[in-house]
């Protein structure tokens, strides 16, 4: 018998792309929104966008890195502290995520589904089964058939960042307004805030534990 299947486009660039937005605002189709530690999302954009890797050309294959003329110019830093610069003042702007996600809350409203990375990560089936939910599927998803890999993740150490605890938490402290603002996006939209944004905690932790075992 047939069955009808969804269907789904994945925009990450979706938050910064006006005419996007407004195509998606006729189509009425639900939008789901995925975010992640405010520390481990600037790391990682730093990583690719400024880090300077010793084979840049293979940074760039295996997707460390951007392929950006700024990097191949040389511009790069060898560490993350720059992010404590006039400099690294405006890349936080740039990065920063909570206006965004209100601008989609804004236009989409309901339609709307919010989640943290972590309810993906650690409670996988009752993630997949509110969206199920949400885009108003009659079943819910098969469990064996929920997606459970990772996917865009890249193990170990990218920055000085993690070996640098007193420079972990001057970056968090700026950070802490987009820390509060996820806590508020999440809250209001019914979606778990979990303990690690409550907590502040990095990726750093793991890796830390990992290096001493």
């Amino acid at each position: 018998a047939h069955r009808p299947k969804l269907v789904g486009y994945s925009l990450p660039s979706l938050y910064y792309v006006s005419i996007a937005k407004v195509a998606i605002r006729f189509m009425e189709i639900p939008v789901v929104a995925i975010v992640c530690n405010p520390i481990n999302r600037v790391e990682r954009r730093f990583f690719a966008e400024r880090w300077c890797h010793a084979n840049l050309s293979e940074a760039i294959r295996t997707t460390d890195a951007l392929d950006l003329k700024s990097l191949r110019a040389g511009d790069c830093s060898p560490t993350i502290a720059e992010l404590l610069t006039p400099r690294g003042a405006a890349l936080l702007e740039q990065w920063e995520v909570v206006p965004h996600v209100r601008s989609l809350l804004q236009m989409f409203g309901s339609r709307v589904f919010l989640a943290h990375q972590d309810e993906l990560k650690y409670d996988t089936e009752h993630f997949w089964q509110r969206l199920a939910k949400h885009v108003g599927t009659v079943d819910a998803f098969p469990a064996e058939h929920l997606h459970r890999e990772r996917t865009n993740a890249r193990p170990g150490h990218r920055t000085d960042l993690c070996r640098n605890a007193s420079l972990l938490k001057k970056i968090q402290s700026k950070l802490e307004p987009e820390y509060r603002g996820l806590e508020s996006l999440l809250a209001n939209a019914g979606s778990a805030v979990p303990e690690s944004l409550l907590q502040r905690r990095s990726r750093c932790e793991a890796l830390l534990q990992a290096d001493n075992a």
